[in-house]
Parts: structure tokens; sequence; C-alpha cells
């Protein structure tokens, strides 16, 4: 920006003329990074003045911070933030500001009960006149600019104040625009993390075993966010049976992710050592309990298979009971008691025994099944779900289950993990 030698030839054209310059340098930057020094340098160039600094307010302290300072006698950023320099609205010349949004002109700093000293000891700067103004976004508080000392002249004026509060109406923009891209930026890193979180748990999952033409076993999890705390699992035993679960960890996302993480370790030691499912659930609540200090549960629904003779032992922790499927109608299995694991320490479970017959199946659902929902709030629910697996003619008639909740939820949100595993001979 050409500049006149004398403060009386710097017209009105040359701050309209600045500002546009101003507004055009601005709209190319996208970082705080690189848009907080432009900041000062433009406003120091549109107000003829020696110095200036920004403060930023932020939000979750209530406070002012001193983020950057600029000077003709040092011309390069000075990161007052080293210092933890900070006001609190009311205090100093840019509290005050912040506080009533009206800008100030203050002829003599040192005169004025409200400056605060201390910015100039620590920058080295000594400040005779000032004017600061602040950058809002409708009733929103972004922070305040100050520009100090203006250049061959004692003050300030009205026009300096008129040209620096329209700068500060830019700079508010500028604000937004590069807070926004850099929250969308960290939206990106934080999505892209989770995408590999995701990729992390889905490893965790077991490949079921191809069990051959007339007995199977097929399972299938989907996380409402990224990753959840839904899990299944199948361990193969010594003598060819399976330990089956599946898991419903309290809570959603990566919480309950690491705790699924955590559970389905303290699982697997167990089901080395221990083959009666009531027996793996009261070693796996006793280590819960610690796991989970009272503040997380999770239930479980466990099971035993034997492919071979299709003779199956279960036990639940809470958990939804599974349902037999075969060619005459379904049930619900009667009879599972037993507290979610990581409640008390003190808790019983029973077993319940079954032997699946030709074309017979069993299914074990976690709530997110039957709590899914439309838009307008309605749950897919216990009829549903009994409605999709009688329609399914052949085994396996879990997949049907999920499919019929993706169509039936539409557009809802899906607003709890959702896992199905089912065991079936033919």
């Amino acid at each position: 920006m050409t500049r006149a030698s004398t403060p009386h030839d710097y017209t009105r054209a040359d701050r309209l003329k600045g500002l546009i310059e101003a507004n055009t340098a601005l709209a190319h930057i996208e970082s705080l990074e690189e848009l907080l020094p432009t900041l000062l340098r433009l406003a120091q160039d549109v107000t003829c003045a020696e110095g200036a600094s920004i403060l930023l307010y932020k939000p979750e302290k209530g406070v002012l911070e001193f983020t950057l300072a600029l000077n003709d006698s040092q011309d390069t950023a000075r990161e007052l933030m080293q210092s933890g320099m900070e006001f609190k609205l009311g205090q100093g010349i840019a509290g005050v500001v912040a506080e009533t949004r009206k800008p100030l002109i203050i002829d003599n700093a040192y005169r004025d009960d409200r400056f605060f000293k201390q910015s100039d000891t620590t920058s080295g700067f000594t400040t005779r006149s000032l004017i600061c103004v602040p950058i809002t976004n409708k009733d929103d508080l972004l922070g305040v600019v100050q520009v100090v000392n203006a250049k061959n002249r004692d003050n300030f004026d009205q026009d300096d104040l008129d040209v620096l509060q329209s700068f500060a109406d830019l700079a508010a923009v500028a604000l937004l625009r590069a807070q926004m891209l850099e929250a969308m930026l960290r939206e990106e890193r934080l999505r892209a993390q989770l995408d590999v979180a995701a990729s992390i748990q889905e490893n965790f999952l077991p490949r079921l075993p191809d069990l051959g033409a007339n007995t199977g076993i097929w399972a299938k999890t989907r996380p409402a966010i990224h990753v959840g705390g839904d899990f299944y699992d199948c361990v193969p035993m010594e003598d060819g049976s399976f330990i089956l679960a599946v898991v419903d960890v309290s809570g959603k996302g990566l919480p309950a992710a690491l705790v699924a993480t955590s559970l389905w370790t303290h699982l697997r030691t167990i089901c080395s050592r221990v083959d009666a499912p009531q027996d793996i659930l009261s070693q796996l609540n006793m280590r819960m309990i610690d796991v989970f200090h009272g503040e997380l549960f999770a239930t479980i629904a466990l099971a035993r298979f034997w492919p071979d003779s299709g003779n199956v032992i279960m036990s639940s922790g809470g958990h939804l009971p599974p349902i037999y499927v075969d060619g005459t109608g379904l049930r619900e299995i009667e009879g599972l008691r037993g507290l979610p694991i990581g409640i008390e320490e003190d808790t019983s479970f029973t077993k319940v025994a079954v032997t699946l017959g030709a074309e017979s199946s069993l299914v074990f659902v976690t709530d997110g099944v039957t709590e899914a929902r439309q838009t307008d709030g309605s749950f897919f629910g216990s009829n549903r779900l009994h409605e999709s697996l009688r329609c399914m003619g052949s085994c396996p008639r879990g997949h049907a289950v999920m499919t019929h909740i993706e169509e039936w939820a539409c557009d809802g949100t899906q607003n709890d993990d959702v896992t199905v595993l089912e065991i079936w001979r033919r």
C-alpha cells in the first residue's frame, strides 16, 4: 500500500484503499498460523501505528489470551502467549472492550487506571496511545485487536477508530473462516483415526469356522459410530466344540470399544482354562468388576456348541434371551438368569441346554436390534425380529434380520450397535 509521508496526507481514500487491500489479502489465508501475523501488519498499516497486538477470546476459560504482538522496532511476531498472559473480561483496556463490545481510544495509556502496564514490561514496548476494538461475529466475541502509538502525531483520532473497526469486521470473517477450516481438518484427522480404529476392531473379530454343508456359525456386527461396544467371539475348544459369545458393553463409540477390547482379552484368557459357560461368566464378572469400577457394565450371552451333535449349553449375563427357530415356529429360550457382568461380585449364572434339530437354528442378538428406531421414534421391537426370522425359511436366518433392520430404519440414524450371531443345522 502506498503511504504518504505525513499523517495529513493520509486521506480517507488511502484508508479505503488499505481496507480493500486488507480484504484481498485476508481472503487468501486459511490457517490461523499465517493469518494472525498478517492481521497485525495490516492493522498497523491501515491506522499508521507503530505496533499492534491481538488477543483471542477463549470461551472455555472465559478469558482473553495474548496471542501475538508486532511492532516496528522488532518486525517479527512476538509470542506473548508463552508468558501465559491472560485477561478476564473487564480487566485492562482489552478486557473492558471485550466485556462492553465497545471500542476505546486512549490518548495517554499510563494515566488510565485501566491500562495493564505488565504487558509493556513483558513485550519491552512502551505504549503511549492506543485504540482497542472488539472482534465479534453477531453477539459472539472472538477477541480484540489493538494498535499502539500513532506515527508522526501525538494521538489517534476518530478516523483511525473508524477504519480499525472496519478492519476488525474483516478480521472477524477471516478468523471464523480459518477456525472453521481448522475444525474441518481436525474432524478429517479424527475420522481417519476412527477409520483405522474400526479396521483394528474388525480384525479382532474371529474368522468363523467352516463346519460343512449341514452345520454352520454366522455372525455380523455393525457399530453405530465407527467403532462400538458390541462384539462376538468364537473360541475353538480341544474337543471340537466352540465357545460362542455375544457381548454388549454399555455406551457406544470409542470408549465402549476400548472397554470391549479389554473384555475380549479377559474372555479369551478365561476360555483357555474354563469350559463351562456359567463358570466362564463367573470368572469374567470378577475380572470386569475391577475394570468397570461400578461405572460400566456389559451384557453377554455365552454358549458352548458341539457341531457334530447339535448340543448347546448356554448362560447369560443380563442379555436378551436367545431365539430357537425351526420349521414349526420360534421360541425364546427361558431360564437364563444372571446380572450383567461388572455390577455385583456375588453373581450366579444359570445354564440351559438345548439340541439343534434339522432345519433349526439358535439366534443371539444385542438390544441394538430390538431398539433400532425410525425417525418417528418407533422401535424395531421383538415382533419384527421374530417376523424376520420366520420369513427366512433356510439357514442362516440372521442376515435377514440385518437386512430387515436396514430397510425398515430407512433414513433413521442408527442409535446403537447391532450384532447378530446364529448357529444352525440343516
